[in-house]
């Protein structure tokens, strides 16, 4: 995270205290998500911003958030 946040220091885009993870890939459970943190090269990281998770427990979780998806590249910013 804190290499995203370095890549693109957006604010609207940076990943915050509070953000919560719920879903890398495709996986949605925590063993999974960490499988994929171990054996991926590529994550695409779905989170719902910090106070947005407690307004979704009441019907189905739904991020809102963009998807974070770091580009490797070697002399552009974001």
């Amino acid at each position: 995270m804190e290499a995203w946040n370095k890549q693109c220091p957006d604010l609207a885009r940076a990943i915050r205290a509070g953000d919560r993870i719920v879903k890398i890939n495709d996986a949605e459970d925590s063993d999974s998500m960490r499988d994929q943190c171990v054996n991926k090269y590529l994550l695409r990281i779905t989170l719902v911003r910090g106070g947005q998770l407690a307004s979704q427990q009441a019907g189905s979780l739904r991020a809102e958030a963009d998807e974070f998806v770091p580009r490797v590249t070697t002399a552009s910013s974001c």
